[in-house]
């Protein structure tokens, strides 16, 4: 039985190196290793060894805190985190007519024309298209900006961007629901300005038909179809509103029933993977997961090795704190939420009205 396991386990090992093999090396859209740089900063796990080597130490206590009391803080922070990486990175040109409904890490969401991401933005003008109710994670939210406070009184102002901290957040968050620790590259800055439109419509829909329509959009990243499989993942958190998988269930009774995700959804494990082999999965984007050869084989490797899931999680969640921006950007100092050239208080939720994310345009 031993010999057996090991076995297993050298093959599991195997393949997974195989399909890594296979991955396109890293563009300047995704740079993977320290001498990167984002608005002339060099990107580093170690960026703050030196102007603020207490700042792991301060997110992880907040979220600790904070999770003691709200466990679904891990969902709200992996969806921000997200929308802050994906959704103002260089990209190919598009059809910017082409999506509608936006499609995230752990739920689902209606957006605007006039919306702006990431990743704190006017879903007030997304209701009145959609009639949805939807919001970002309000406690994740109001973390991430406890956290800046603090940072900032122990660190100084202009030092640790908000993109860091939801970063370094979403990684506490994870490892609190029992998934991985891994890697985060530091030293990006916070956004100018709201994203484009094109970039806005650059996220997967959420009704998919196919594994190749998803995979088509994590493309633009360099992102292989391990990154994108271990990213799907995530998805072993939480719940999805009714109508993110409408076409399972007649929803109009019951608009705004949630589903879990899998059969764990306070969790991080790998029952996401064993539920989609079950013909089990919630979301249209879950289930063609099975119906592709290619995203098949790792979907089969996580539902038999955790092991080998949490490590490729790490490497994606890895690629998404390196995404390149663009334009120029800042260290928020007055809020998250709000660029420093902005001076209007905040919204009682810590949003504010205009909704401006915080990601780097660097």
């Amino acid at each position: 039985m031993a010999r057996s396991s090991r076995v297993g386990g050298a093959l599991s090992f195997v393949l997974l190196v195989s399909i890594l093999a296979v991955v396109p090396s890293p563009d300047l859209s995704i740079p993977m290793n320290p001498t990167d740089v984002a608005g002339g900063r060099i990107l580093s796990p170690d960026f703050y060894k030196d102007s603020c080597p207490q700042l792991e130490g301060i997110v992880k206590r907040a979220v600790q805190a904070t999770f003691s009391v709200d466990i679904s803080i891990a969902t709200g922070l992996l969806r921000i985190h997200y929308h802050d990486c994906v959704t103002q990175v260089q990209l190919q040109p598009i059809n910017v007519n082409s999506l509608l409904i936006i499609h995230n890490m752990t739920d689902y969401f209606f957006i605007s024309r006039d919306a702006t991401l990431p990743c704190f933005f006017k879903e007030r003008t997304a209701s009145r298209l959609y009639n949805s109710t939807t919001n970002l994670h309000a406690g994740a939210l109001q973390l991430i900006e406890r956290i800046r406070i603090q940072a900032q009184q122990q660190c100084g102002p202009s030092i640790v961007s908000c993109t860091d901290i939801t970063a370094l957040a979403t990684r506490e968050g994870v490892i609190a629901t029992g998934g991985p620790a891994y890697a985060v590259n530091l030293g990006q800055l916070d956004s100018l300005g709201p994203a484009s439109l094109a970039e806005v419509y650059m996220l997967p829909s959420a009704w998919v038909s196919s594994y190749s329509e998803l995979l088509e959009n994590f493309s633009q990243w360099n992102f292989s179809d391990v990154h994108l499989v271990a990213l799907s993942g995530a998805h072993t958190l939480g719940s999805a509103q009714c109508i993110a998988f409408r076409d399972l269930d007649d929803c109009a009774r019951h608009p705004w029933r949630k589903q879990s995700l899998d059969s764990t959804p306070k969790r991080f494990d790998n029952q996401y993977y064993v539920g989609i082999l079950n013909g089990q999965g919630v979301l249209s984007s879950d289930r063609v997961l099975a119906q592709d050869s290619r995203s098949l084989a790792p979907v089969k490797l996580f539902a038999r090795d955790q092991g080998m899931f949490f490590q490729a999680f790490g490497e994606a969640m890895f690629r998404l704190s390196s995404l390149r921006k663009h334009h120029g950007g800042e260290v928020r100092n007055i809020s998250c939420f709000v660029p420093n050239s902005s001076r209007r208080p905040l919204a009682r939720t810590g949003v504010a009205d205009d909704g401006e994310g915080h990601a780097a345009l660097a």
